[in-house]
């Protein structure tokens, strides 16, 4: 009965090792059995489950990562608009524990759960459990994300933050100390002329850092978005300085802060966004539109699959997407 029962569990490890093999295929014909372990072994916190968060969460539960939702707020009517894990009637439940049944549908093979604890007063048994932390500004203030930031990095976990406001994106980026190999378009690693893969490594600063950074080296031009990151860059210092995020009504101290912080890291008036565009991008602080969230969650999971696979350069350390012109670029602010 013993050898019987053994042979049937190991018919039924085979068979899930086959369906797993299956459904992420194509994957492993780009980055092959190593890569996808390092994915399966990982485990990512999803920390606010807003729209771009749940894109996010969706598209790394798909790749094969473990994602663990942590969420204090309970779902409201108008975060059923643009949330494509929440549902109506799903009104007054915890955000993380009503997004987790349909995050699970995605993909039977991975352990995922939900947390409703705070943020900064996760346990350190909880912590281990993390290797990259994804967490939306929405829920936490300026002083929170600095904490945050040193928690992660006492821990030694990577850690993005996403700032949302309408049309626009930008997510700030620390991996502390990163070490890659480097790949092509398709994440394949680019070998010598030996056949050896070619290392290479990246120093990031701390979140306080690169938000007092200067902007001298941003200047306008190109098909950058650099007036996105400007106005995220102006909204932060306001609530820093005001301990509460900027809305229309300040729109007119904003433009002052932003004219004033422009000239003091290093712009002159052409580089900075004009004054009614930064008044209307004021206005959409906070709001999430389904296809913004969209962009960014895909451009934020495949940075993610990129820090566990240790495959192709990151972004180092900020990215900003205009949804207006449909363009995103990668910024170095403080390195």
């Amino acid at each position: 009965a013993g050898g019987a029962g053994a042979a049937a569990g190991g018919d039924g490890a085979s068979a899930a090792a086959i369906d797993e093999a299956t459904l992420y295929d194509r994957q492993l014909r780009v980055w092959g059995h190593e890569a996808q372990r390092r994915m399966r072994d990982s485990r990512v916190l999803i920390a606010g489950v807003d729209a771009t968060l749940a894109e996010v969460a969706k598209n790394l539960v798909l790749g094969g990562i473990p994602v663990t939702l942590q969420d204090t707020a309970d779902v409201e009517a108008s975060d059923v608009g643009a949330n494509i894990m929440l549902r109506t009637g799903d009104e007054g439940s915890n955000r993380a524990a009503a997004a987790l049944p349909r995050l699970q549908e995605l993909n039977g093979f991975l352990a995922l759960d939900a947390l409703e604890a705070p943020l900064l007063e996760l346990k350190d048994d909880e912590w281990r459990r993390f290797r990259v932390v994804v967490a939306s500004a929405s829920r936490l203030t300026a002083e929170q994300q600095f904490a945050l930031d040193e928690l992660c990095r006492a821990k030694g976990v990577a850690l993005y933050i996403v700032y949302s406001f309408g049309f626009h994106a930008v997510f700030l980026v620390d991996l502390i100390e990163h070490t890659w190999i480097r790949a092509d378009e398709h994440m394949r690693p680019i070998k010598d002329k030996d056949g050896a893969d070619i290392p290479d490594s990246l120093t990031y600063p701390t979140m306080r850092d690169a938000v007092g950074a200067s902007w001298s080296h941003l200047r306008r031009g190109g098909k950058d978005v650099k007036e996105t990151l400007f106005v995220q860059q102006t909204l932060f210092q306001f609530e820093m300085s005001h301990g509460r995020p900027a809305t229309s009504d300040d729109a007119d101290e904003v433009v002052d802060l932003a004219r004033s912080l422009s000239k003091g890291r290093g712009l002159t008036k052409d580089d900075w966004v004009d004054g009614s565009q930064l008044r209307d991008m004021v206005g959409m602080s906070g709001v999430e539109l389904s296809a913004v969230a969209s962009v960014m969650g895909g451009t934020l999971g495949q940075e993610v699959v990129k820090v566990i696979t240790g495959r192709a350069k990151p972004v180092h350390n900020a990215f900003a997407f205009d949804g207006m012109s449909l363009r995103g670029s990668a910024f170095r602010l403080g390195v």
